[in-house]
């Protein structure tokens, strides 16, 4: 159930659980108020607060929806009432009605304001309109045609009376030709002033809508069209000159698309060509292995200097591998060098003989066998003393021969 009560300390109306109220009292959400209501959460103290209430509005209802109702009508009103309970439709309809009687209160009230409103272009007008409201009394069996508005038909040509017409022209009043005619003659060109007949010329432009009658006359100030013109070919430059920065920078975009693409065909070429070089290369230092002289040794050094060729040259080394690293590191050293040339080198460079271990050789050697799977957590040492034993019995196996 829920309960439509008014707060004494700042004269509210809201919706509240029934159980909420007791004594005069009624718990209160000291925040989210409308979730806790919604809720129906069992008042605390720690979360609620107790004001008190002057009456409730209504009995009890058991639906949300209607106490909240309740609660909006009774702000302007103590009657909340079953019987004085509208509903929507009700209410709806009442605001439609009412608006229709504004609305024919308005219109009937601008029909008038146009009727009563006379044009007083001149002092001999007054004279004028005097003559022609006793020709109206006098005139009153006149045709029917005459009188009748939608037989009326304009044949004369365009006037300036007639950009005033669909201010004083109303089917209501049969004496609006009578009127029309008045002006007509108050309006020669004798009365009309040359100013006013020259502005006339220069600033105003007539335009003429026959969809409906009577005729409705537009004016259009020269000044104005103008403008518009201007507005709209400043649009046009505007959108030429985005269109044209647009173009331009997608063009500057492919250019520069086109440059990458050339830089990177060029790079591809020429890592082709130094790949090719590299074979090239490598193919002659396989042809002229193994080394025989200081000279050769100096020249294959220098060449282990680029990296490509001494990855290559390991690749080819690791082939050679043997059951073991002694087995090894001697197919290595007899596929580079001759005993010839490694008579002349000790590995640390003992009795006055050239140092093994700084040549760039000895690291290829020490790479390639790392690179072999089984031999690659392999010692230092494993491969030092196969690599001491053959250097050093070079020279005998020279005198062997």
């Amino acid at each position: 159930m829920w309960s439509v009560v008014n707060f004494s300390k700042d004269n509210t109306v809201e919706v509240v659980p029934s159980f909420w109220v007791k004594d005069n009292k009624s718990a209160w959400p000291k925040k989210n108020a409308k979730q806790f209501i919604k809720q129906r959460l069992v008042p605390n103290n720690y979360d609620f607060q107790y004001l008190s209430i002057k009456k409730k509005m209504c009995k009890d209802l058991d639906d949300y929806f209607k106490a909240s109702i309740r609660a909006k009508r009774s702000e302007n009103t103590s009657n909340v009432s079953s019987s004085s309970y509208e509903t929507n439709d009700e209410i709806r309809t009442r605001q439609k009605k009412a608006t229709k009687r504004e609305h024919y209160k308005m219109e009937k009230i601008q029909k008038n304001k146009a009727i009563n409103k006379l044009p007083a272009w001149s002092p001999n007008s007054i004279d004028s309109l005097g003559s022609c409201m006793e020709i109206v009394e006098m005139n009153t069996n006149c045709d029917d045609e005459f009188n009748n508005p939608d037989n009326t038909q304009i044949d004369t040509p365009l006037s300036r009376n007639k950009m005033i017409n669909d201010k004083i022209l109303s089917p209501s009043n049969q004496s609006v030709k009578r009127k029309l005619d008045f002006k007509d003659r108050s309006l020669s060109p004798d009365l009309i002033p040359a100013a006013e007949v020259f502005n006339a010329v220069n600033t105003i432009e007539e335009v003429i809508y026959t969809s409906s009658s009577p005729f409705k006359v537009s004016m259009t100030n020269a000044t104005t069209a103008d403008n518009s013109a201007l507005d709209i070919l400043n649009k046009i430059n505007r959108t030429t000159l985005n269109t044209w920065y647009e173009i331009k920078t997608m063009t500057e975009r492919i250019e520069n698309i086109e440059k990458c693409m050339t830089n990177k065909t060029n790079i591809f070429e020429i890592q082709e060509t130094t790949l090719q070089g590299i074979d090239h290369v490598l193919q002659h230092i396989l042809c002229n292995l193994p080394l025989k002289t200081e000279e050769d040794l100096t020249i294959f050094e220098e060449k282990l200097l680029d990296m490509q060729l001494k990855k290559k040259m390991v690749e080819e080394l690791s082939r050679l591998a043997r059951n073991n690293i002694g087995g090894t590191v001697r197919t290595i050293l007899r596929f580079l060098f001759t005993d010839e040339l490694l008579k002349e080198f000790s590995y640390k460079g003992q009795k006055k003989k050239k140092v093994f271990s700084v040549l760039a050789t000895c690291s290829l050697i020490f790479e390639s066998i790392n690179k072999i799977g089984k031999f690659k957590n392999c010692n230092t040492i494993d491969v030092e003393t196969p690599l001491k034993i053959f250097i050093a019995g070079a020279k005998f196996r020279i005198n062997q021969l």
